[in-house]
């Protein structure tokens, strides 16, 4: 048997003949369980005509009155035209001269496929009019028809042995079966035995009938079944879909081998490419070109001839999802427009969407109130921008042409994480940054330009006036007492109005100890330490029974893994390259990467209270003993160099700007950091900033 495949299911074609003719067995289909009729007499039967010898092998319909359509593997390598008739009788065995019309010509669909059996579709011209009232054949849309009734019409056999599929019986009786439409496909229409009815063998060519606009018209060519014994699914060439290919072998004889992508060359139907220069004529809903749509093509296509939907960015020019012009260059675009290609996986078809100006990305090609953007690997084009500067944060996740850019021209929106960016300027090389700064690269031609940013406070190294600690840079709160620049301002501790010894951020007139920055209002009371932590008057309150045998403030029975070891706790910093959990968190060393020092000098801080030196290319800091003399009259207390016997040299002498008792305006607490315990300094990437 031949077979095809349509869908999901393998399909017989249904040509075949009467066991009279020896070698026809696969050319021949007749309707399973059909009731014969001498109705529809536009409807009938191929014939091979020729020396008396007179039998049917496919069907028919007559179309106008010298036109007969049918299936194009009916005609593909059977009879030469000169030995077939067309017969519209009801019985062919007992034909009449009255009925039969001779065969002059055939027309195949240039792209029928024996191998996929595709645009199984084919014209006959008879050498004389016949005199039945040819069928309308549809040319509408019948996408959304699924579950209409459908009827069926051929001179197919009507049995099918069940123990033997090539016993067949019945052929050459016009008869007729109803169903129902089922699967509506782009070329292609299938439908499900119903009644025990069914197409088989000898109905190829033969009618699928419907109503449509409250006419019965021809919907379908009868062309495959699912099965050899006709009792599946099965399935007719969708007229509709090549309304356009009749009409043109009917008026001219032929009809083109490609249809005009751009449009003008499909009449009811909208141009398609099928494959990279292969252009077919397919039903289509007609909306017109800039109007919204929707992209699905199972059953038909959205669009009118020339245009296909299809959902395209704005950053490209598109307006969305709409139907869009199509084209192959440029000039298939009107004014304004380019075209854009590919628009369909692997074709080189495009769409024509707006031209949008390219520009260079390091700016300067952009009009006021744009930016340059880059699109895809290779350009980048203008468009809107709220024109923030360098440095300013930004929301990453703007998509351009839909909402205005934030950045000003020349500059990109680095995303840090998450919607949280900030506007940095592009490069294509490190040729196009200040010194300093290299181009860190997005793609293949463009990237960002980028500083050293020691302490990753998001401040480069020539605007950070300390780039070794991430409490001092531009625009940074200014800690009182601590006596550096936080701010870099070249000011230091201006607006300050009280003490904080221990640089907790309250001060000494409301904080209960200040000297120990862990005792303050508002801190965490530790249970088993036997301190009023939180300054209420009050000690150990809500704590159940603790064990804190090293007196880190930290219970054993809650979080302190190591209780004998007042270094380790849930509190503490981790201290690289030592083995040890310090900080309680299951892991070792996390953190500890690569370093920044060479040698001992490489980590002097200026501090003669702090001894300093290199090791695994980290710095590390370590406080002298307490009464170490660090100067004339002056001695180390906690790692600082205070004046022998001032009151302050316990702890390290910080500020706040927080308010007294009766202070005009609202308190404020203000973020403080003064170390003094073991630190270590990492050089990261990380944004720029050159302001300052």
């Amino acid at each position: 048997m031949i077979r095809r495949t349509a869908g999901l299911a393998a399909l017989l074609l249904l040509a075949s003949c009467g066991k009279e003719t020896e070698g026809l067995a696969e050319r021949a289909s007749p309707v399973i369980a059909g009731i014969e009729t001498s109705a529809w007499p536009s409807i009938g039967a191929l014939v091979l005509d020729d020396y008396g010898y007179f039998e049917n092998f496919c069907s028919g319909t007559l179309i106008a009155s010298r036109w007969v359509l049918t299936a194009a593997h009916c005609l593909d390598g059977t009879y030469p035209a000169s030995q077939v008739s067309f017969y519209t009788g009801p019985d062919v065995h007992n034909p009449s001269s009255q009925y039969t019309f001779s065969a002059q010509r055939y027309y195949i669909h240039s792209r029928w496929d024996t191998d996929l059996m595709i645009n199984d579709i084919g014209l006959v011209y008879l050498a004389e009019s016949a005199s039945p009232t040819p069928m309308t054949y549809n040319r509408n849309n019948i996408a959304g028809s699924t579950g209409d009734p459908i009827t069926w019409v051929g001179y197919g056999v009507n049995w099918v042995n069940p123990n033997n599929p090539n016993d067949q019986r019945g052929s050459g009786l016009k008869r007729y079966g109803t169903s129902y439409m089922g699967a509506v496909a782009l070329t292609w229409v299938d439908y499900e035995a119903s009644g025990g009815q069914m197409t088989c063998f000898g109905d190829s060519g033969g009618a699928t009938l419907m109503d449509v606009g409250g006419q019965e018209r021809l919907v379908g060519i009868n062309s495959g079944v699912s099965d050899s014994y006709c009792t599946g699914v099965g399935v007719s060439t969708r007229v509709d879909a090549y309304s356009d290919w009749i009409q043109d072998i009917m008026q001219n004889g032929s009809s083109p081998t490609n249809c005009d992508i751009t449009g003008g060359t499909c009449r009811n139907n909208a141009c398609y490419p099928l494959q990279d220069g292969v252009y077919q004529c397919l039903p289509t809903q007609g909306i017109p070109q800039g109007q919204p749509c929707e992209p699905s093509i199972v059953e038909s296509l959205a669009c009118e001839d020339g245009s296909l939907c299809l959902d395209l960015d704005p950053a490209e020019g598109g307006s969305g999802q709409i139907c869009y012009p199509l084209c192959l260059v440029d000039q298939h675009c009107g004014a304004g427009e380019r075209c854009l290609t590919p628009v369909l996986h692997g074709l080189s078809v495009g769409a024509c969407v707006d031209r949008l100006t390219t520009c260079e990305i390091t700016g300067g090609d952009c009009g006021t109130g744009q930016a340059c953007h880059p699109v895809d690997e290779h350009e980048a084009y203008c468009y809107a921008s709220n024109g923030a500067g360098e440095g300013t944060s930004c929301n990453p996740n703007v998509s351009p042409g839909e909402a205005p850019l934030p950045c000003a021209d020349g500059l990109g929106c680095i995303r840090i994480s998450g919607a949280n960016g900030r506007c940095a300027a592009y490069c294509e090389t490190a040729a196009d940054c200040p010194d300093g700064f290299d181009c860190i690269m997005l793609s293949s031609w463009h990237g960002f330009c980028n500083c050293t940013d020691r302490d990753e406070d998001g401040y480069c190294e020539g605007a950070d006036c300390d780039d070794g600690d991430e409490h001092v840079h531009p625009g940074a709160e200014e800690i009182c007492g601590d006596g550096v620049d936080n701010d870099c301002d070249q000011l230091t501790d201006e607006g300050c109005t009280c003490t904080d010894l221990d640089g907790d951020g309250y001060c000494a007139d409301e904080d209960c100890d200040d000297r120990n920055r862990q005792n303050h209002p508002g801190a965490t009371e530790r249970c088993g330490d036997g301190v009023d932590n939180d300054c209420d008057q009050l000690t150990d309150e809500g704590c159940s029974s603790c064990t804190d045998r090293d007196g880190d403030g930290y219970c054993a029975e809650s979080g302190d893994c190591d209780d004998r070891n007042s270094t380790v706790s849930p509190a503490a910093d981790e201290r690289c390259f030592d083995g040890i959990d310090n900080d309680c968190d299951d892991l070792t060393d996390e953190d500890c990467g690569s370093g920044d020092c060479a040698q001992d000098s490489d980590c002097d801080d200026d501090n003669p209270c702090s001894r300093d030196w290199c090791e695994a290319s980290f710095c590390f800091h370590e406080d002298e003993p307490d009464g170490m003399l660090c100067g004339e009259g002056m001695a180390c207390q906690i790692g600082e160099c205070f004046p022998w016997g001032d009151p302050q040299a316990g702890g390290c002498q910080v500020a706040s700007r927080r308010g007294r008792d009766g202070a005009s305006g609202s308190l404020v607490l203000l973020p403080l950091a003064v170390t003094c315990i073991l630190r270590r300094r990492r050089k990261l990437l990380a944004l720029p900033d050159r302001r300052g």
